[in-house]
């Protein structure tokens, strides 16, 4: 079982802070971490995940170096960092969505025609069908451009 699950279920934390930073080309981490009591002392971090991350879209003030959120989490399932970690996840979907279909409307405004490109039609194919048909080709290699 991994560390963090082991250390959830002797402790049974059920409430975190979620913690994304990021710098200006919106790149940084996401860490889940609690404050609570441990083997008898007070703990104001316990780390229960911190996972660096390439690129976040969140938005990034411009006068700050590093941009801070912050949110509070109560749980009281078995696997809270799977909570997180999916609520992230669906977020970035959604981005992602929304980014595809931005881009898709933007293509089809130039003119920008999508899917297979038709194959011209040989000039003789009508006829060379309708012998195949008839049975008086065995080859279908008419069928090809080659």
């Amino acid at each position: 079982m991994p560390k963090v699950l082991q250390a959830y279920k002797e402790n049974e934390f059920t409430f975190f802070v979620v913690e994304i930073a990021l710098n200006q080309e919106q790149q940084g981490y996401m860490e889940v971490y609690t404050e609570d009591y441990l083997n008898g002392e007070y703990h104001e971090h316990i780390s229960i995940i911190k996972q660096n991350l390439s690129f976040i879209d969140l938005p990034v003030k411009v006068d700050e170096e590093i941009t801070s959120y912050k949110f509070f989490l109560e749980l009281s399932a078995l696997e809270p960092v799977t909570y997180t970690l999916g609520y992230a996840a669906e977020r970035e979907r959604e981005n992602i969505k929304t980014r595809q279909a931005e881009g898709i409307a933007s293509a089809k405004s130039r003119g920008v025609k999508f899917g297979r490109p038709l194959l011209d039609v040989p000039k003789d194919f009508i006829r060379a069908y309708e012998l195949y048909k008839n049975g008086l080709i065995r080859n279908n290699s008419f069928l090809c451009n080659g």
